[in-house]
C-alpha cells in the first residue's frame, strides 16, 4: 500500500507559517486558516504553529476559543538569541511563560525557533533555555557552520537542533545545492537533527513564482521532498556528495518510485524503518507559510498517498 511510507516520511512534516512572507497573513487568518487545517483530512502533514513571541498575545486574544485539550495547538515561537543580558530575549521568554500558564492545555509553546550568529553563542547560551523546550538553532551557510554544529552536537541535553533557511522571496536568498549538502552532511557526521523553512512550498525542484504577487519572479526553488530524502541517503548511505547534490536539484517525479515500504531514486532506496528513524532524529519538519500548496501538490503529482490508506480518524499529527 503505497502511502505506508508516505505516512512515515511525511506525518506533522509542515509548520506552518502563514505570517510570514510570502504569504503575510495577519493573526486572525492564521489562526482561522490553522483552525482548518486541524481538522482537515490532511492534518496528519499539519506540524506546529510558527509564531513570533511577540505576537503571542494577539494570538491569545483571537484564536483561544479554538483550542481544546483534546486537540491542542502546538507552537513554535520565534525569539532572539536567548542571552540573558539582552532585554529582548528576557522579554520574549516572559511572553512565552505568560502564555503557557495562561492556554495550556489548549495551546502551548514547546518549542522555539532563534539564530546562531557566532561561534560561541550556542555554547555559552544554550543553558538558558528551559531544557523542556525545544530549540532549532538557524546557522549560517558559511565557514561558522562546522564551528556552530559541533557546538550543538557538544551540548549535554537533549533538544537542541539545527534550522536552514533553504529560501526567501528573491531568487538571491536561495543558497546554492553545494551548500545545503554541505549542510546536511556535517548535520549528519555530528549527529545533530534539523529543520528548513523558507522556498519549500512545492514536493520537488522546479521553477516556480517566488511571491503570490501576479507578476511575481520566477526562481528555481528546492522541494521538501528532495531536501528529506537527501538528509536520507546521506544519514544511511553516505554517498560522494556529488550524489547528494543531484538529488536536490532532482525536477522528475518519475524518478521517485514510492512502493508500500520503501522509496527508490536511482540506486538508492530508503526503507521504511529507515524513514522513521529520519524524522525522529535526522530531519524533522520544514516551515511553509503554505500549507495547503506543500499537500495539494503532492496529491497531485502521487495521488495514492492519499487514496489508498485509510487514515485513522481523530488523528492529530503534530
Amino acid at each position: 500500500m503505497l502511502a505506508m511510507i508516505a505516512k512515515h516520511l511525511l506525518q506533522g512534516i509542515v509548520d506552518y507559517a502563514g505570517l510570514f512572507p510570502p504569504a503575510g497573513l495577519e493573526i486572525p487568518q492564521v489562526a482561522t486558516n490553522y483552525a482548518a487545517y486541524k481538522r482537515s483530512e490532511q492534518r496528519w502533514m499539519l506540524g506546529r504553529l510558527v509564531v513570533p513571541a511577540q505576537r503571542l498575545p494577539e494570538l491569545k486574544q483571537v484564536a483561544q476559543n479554538a483550542w481544546t485539550a483534546t486537540a491542542p495547538w502546538r507552537l513554535s515561537c520565534l525569539t532572539p538569541i536567548p542571552n540573558p543580558a539582552d532585554s529582548n530575549w528576557r522579554d520574549a521568554w516572559g511572553l512565552i511563560e505568560a502564555f503557557n500558564r495562561d492556554c495550556a492545555p489548549g495551546a502551548i509553546v514547546d518549542t522555539i525557533e532563534t539564530k546562531a550568529d557566532h561561534i560561541g553563542d550556542i555554547a555559552n547560551f544554550s543553558h538558558t533555555i528551559d531544557s523542556a523546550l525545544q530549540t532549532f538553532w538557524e546557522l549560517p551557510l558559511d565557514a561558522r557552520l562546522p564551528g556552530l554544529v559541533t557546538e550543538l552536537a557538544a551540548i549535554d541535553h537533549p533538544g537542541h537542533w539545527a534550522k536552514i533557511r533553504t529560501g526567501g522571496i528573491v531568487a538571491s536568498a536561495f543558497p546554492a545545492a553545494e551548500l545545503v549538502a554541505g549542510f546536511i552532511r556535517t548535520c549528519s557526521d555530528l549527529g545533530v537533527g534539523w529543520k528548513a523553512t523558507a522556498g519549500l512550498h512545492h514536493p520537488l525542484r522546479g521553477n516556480y513564482r517566488l511571491t503570490y504577487e501576479p507578476h511575481s519572479p520566477c526562481g528555481s526553488m528546492f522541494g521538501y521532498l528532495n531536501m528529506f530524502l537527501a538528509a536520507a541517503i546521506d544519514r544511511f548511505y553516505r554517498p560522494a556528495e556529488s550524489e547528494i547534490i543531484a538529488l536536490l536539484w532532482e525536477e522528475n517525479p518519475e524518478h521517485l518510485e514510492w512502493s508500500a515500504d520503501a522509496i527508490r531514486w536511482r540506486d538508492w532506496v530508503v526503507e521504511i524503518n529507515q524513514v522513521r528513524t529520519l524524522r525522529e532524529t535526522t530531519a524533522v519538519s520544514f516551515g511553509s507559510c503554505s500549507f495547503t500548496e506543500p499537500v495539494d501538490e503532492l496529491s497531485m503529482l502521487w495521488p495514492d498517498i492519499f487514496s489508498r490508506y485509510e487514515w485513522s480518524a481523530g488523528v492529530e499529527a503534530g
